[in-house]
């Protein structure tokens, strides 16, 4: 009897070993975080002071830093989504004030969050054993009651904007980005979207839905670098519709952005109040804005009540790698948004 014990304690001991062992492997680009090799203006301008506040931070002009560390198509090609995850929110913006809004996209493209970081996030403050460090925390803390360790929450980011919108609602809204949302599905031709939810139970427990059985669905390939070979596919539900237009970005005046627009959503085939009016117009005035890295890869900034809380990659890894090649030998970008009167410099080196 106690080796039969002792036999199925150690199988659950080998399956545990194994299951932690999968995790970490589809999972590695997330530990180990790595910085691009392109270069970033100072995070500070220490030229300019206020004698009347003297801690405050001043960044360097998003002209002066196209202008002076320019970004080639070379360098550009050389990004990924997982790039982004290890740079602090200035450097974030550095690149975001770089680049044009490209075309509008069409069809899937898969997602990614990153909310703000500090400057201290860059990588001669936080090492890789330290981001090792944190990630195993937020693995055991699924487990374990060993204290919150997720990345800072969306209210946290608004810096207690007070009537913005009830704590519950962000903290929604939150749960929704952080665990089910996949991504967005662009129809180019009618200048729409729809966002990728795969979870549909946790949607429900954060608002009731009006007609579940209208909800369109579609099959999309599965992300992860073992997972998908034994689970190819997964099924998601197209929600949160949202109007696709160019128009002026909320940080960089300077040439347009694509505007991914919830305020009048409930204008669009298939909206549905529940859960759909939660980011529109009588919700929490969500908007977000996008930039083209390169073809397939986009970088994204959201707003909630034109408050900025999060930055976004949307990523076609068909597009990316059909339209790499041209990209990088100068093949002119069919822009549907105006790109400013300042060209960018070293396009096609």
């Amino acid at each position: 009897m106690l080796k039969r014990i002792l036999l199925i304690v150690a199988g659950l001991i080998a399956l545990f070993i194994l299951t932690v062992g999968v995790v970490l492997w589809d999972t590695q680009d997330s530990w180990f975080l790595r910085r691009p090799d392109i270069v970033f203006a100072p995070m500070k301008d220490t030229t300019i002071k206020d004698p009347d506040n003297p801690t405050k931070i001043f960044r360097v002009d998003m002209a002066q830093v196209e202008e002076e560390y320019p970004l080639s198509r070379t360098n550009l090609a050389k990004l990924s989504p997982e790039h982004m995850r290890a740079l602090a929110q200035e450097e974030i913006d550095q690149i975001y004030g770089r680049i044009t809004a490209g075309p509008i996209p069409d069809g899937v493209y898969f997602g990614d969050l990153i909310f703000p970081r500090p400057d201290s996030a860059n990588e001669s403050y936080a090492s890789q054993a330290q981001l090792m460090v944190l990630h195993l925390r937020q693995m055991l803390a699924t487990f374990l009651p060993i204290g919150s360790v997720r990345p800072p929450r969306l209210e946290e980011a608004l810096g207690g904007v007070e009537g913005l919108a009830a704590a519950s609602k962000v903290e929604l809204i939150e749960q929704v980005g952080r665990a089910i949302w996949k991504g967005k599905y662009f129809y180019r031709d009618g200048r729409m979207l729809r966002n990728l939810i795969e979870d549909f139970r946790v949607v429900e427990h954060i608002i009731a839905i009006d007609n579940r059985s209208a909800i369109e669905k579609i099959t999309i390939p599965r992300r992860g670098r073992l997972l998908h070979y034994v689970l190819p596919t997964t099924n998601v539900n197209l929600l949160f519709p949202a109007k696709l237009h160019c128009g002026q970005s909320l940080i960089d005046g300077r040439r347009e952005a694509i505007l991914l627009d919830y305020a009048f959503n409930d204008e669009l085939p298939g909206y549905q109040k529940n859960p759909d009016g939660l980011v529109g117009r009588n919700g929490l005035h969500v908007l977000d804005e996008m930039r083209m890295i390169r073809p397939g890869f986009y970088l994204g900034r959201g707003y909630i009540n034109r408050i900025f809380v999060l930055n976004f990659t949307l990523y076609n890894p068909k597009v990316a790698e059909a339209g790499l090649g041209r990209f990088t030998q100068g093949e002119p970008i069919a822009e549907d948004c105006w790109s400013g009167e300042q060209l960018r410099h070293a396009a096609t080196n």
